[in-house]
């Protein structure tokens, strides 16, 4: 609303500086929009407002969006060398794997175990073998339906739910690494996976 000139106050409100925005280009469009606008900036976590047309108060804000994207990028660091460490560890990420269920401890819910799925598993085994057999996608994915296996991917909208397991749907399950236990990081294989293969 201060872009199009329909922001109904003098003065804007944020928690703190890294609210305003981690990068600082964008700090400073802000800072740019308030002065033009007259709009005086109030950060809560310092307990007072800066007038964007002071120069002083404009160096502080300017100081503080250098710090707020630099702070920023050294957590993203940090997140991608855990991400990778734990990649190369076999450790899994993410939503569970169709075929598979995570064993959690009841307590403390850390994970303590990945195993085949009682009924899953023998889907996905199935798949593979009927493809490896000659099988096209195309019949897997019908006799799939004609059973009334549910899809891996419970669907989000009704018209889809209708279709079931499509080809593609197979092709996608069958292409993935992790169904040989094997962890993938980035496109690439990294590591053995802390859970059994599949296939």
């Amino acid at each position: 609303s201060l872009e199009h000139n329909t922001f109904d106050a003098d003065i804007l409100v944020i928690w703190e500086s890294s609210r305003g925005s981690r990068r600082t280009g964008e700090w400073v469009n802000l800072i740019e929009l308030c002065e033009m606008r007259k709009v005086r900036i109030f950060v809560t976590t310092h307990a007072r407002d800066y007038d964007p047309t002071n120069a002083r108060d404009r160096r502080s804000m300017l100081e503080d969006a250098v710090d707020s994207e630099y702070e920023s990028a050294k957590t993203s660091e940090r997140l991608r060398r855990s991400t990778r460490a734990a990649a190369e560890r076999g450790q899994v990420h993410g939503k569970n794997l169709y075929g598979y269920r995570r064993i959690y401890d009841q307590q403390t819910r850390q994970l303590l175990r990945i195993e085949e799925h009682p009924e899953q598993a023998a889907i996905v085994r199935e798949a593979a073998v009927a493809i490896l057999d000659g099988a096209s996608l195309y019949s897997v994915a019908k006799s799939l339906n004609e059973r009334g296996i549910p899809p891996r991917r419970p669907a989000r909208v009704p018209q889809r739910a209708q279709q079931g397991w499509t080809p593609t749907a197979v092709k996608q399950m069958l292409c993935q690494p992790a169904y040989a236990g094997l962890r993938q990081h980035q496109g690439a294989i990294v590591a053995q996976g802390q859970w059994p293969a599949l296939i």
